[in-house]
């Protein structure tokens, strides 16, 4: 009966213990995705101004060139609306999804910043 007693409390307290670790874990994640999720909203929005700006500034470019610039952009505002989606993902992921989801919106904020940089030379380099 012993060992059946000491069996019985040590699956208690290991239950205990996990119970607590798991909450104190959760609770760190929590606070790590919205952590996370205020960065790359701030991200995102500083993104969407650089875009727009780079919009207001195609008003001064010739005709020929604004074809490719046009071209660019339809390609930056695609990886714009992907990581849109993305970010949708992001605010309904589940911890058990959380570090795919949190690197696939990584990597697409980079597409953006990617596609943006490629625009934003190429406006810099018809401008000088």
């Amino acid at each position: 009966m012993k060992v059946r007693r000491i069996g019985l409390i040590s699956v208690i307290t290991i239950a205990f213990v996990l119970g607590g670790f798991l909450s104190v874990w959760s609770e760190t994640q929590k606070k790590e995705s919205e952590g996370y999720k205020k960065e790359m909203q701030e991200k995102m929005k500083a993104l969407d101004k650089k875009i727009d700006e780079l919009k207001g500034k195609a008003a001064g470019i010739k005709e020929e060139a604004k074809k490719e610039f046009n071209k660019d952009m339809a390609e930056l505002r695609q990886k714009q609306e992907a990581a849109k989606k993305k970010w949708g993902e992001v605010k309904r992921a589940a911890a058990d999804k959380w570090e795919k989801v949190k690197s696939d919106m990584d990597s697409a904020v980079q597409e953006v910043e990617k596609a943006y940089n490629k625009v934003a030379s190429r406006f810099k380099e018809r401008k000088d």
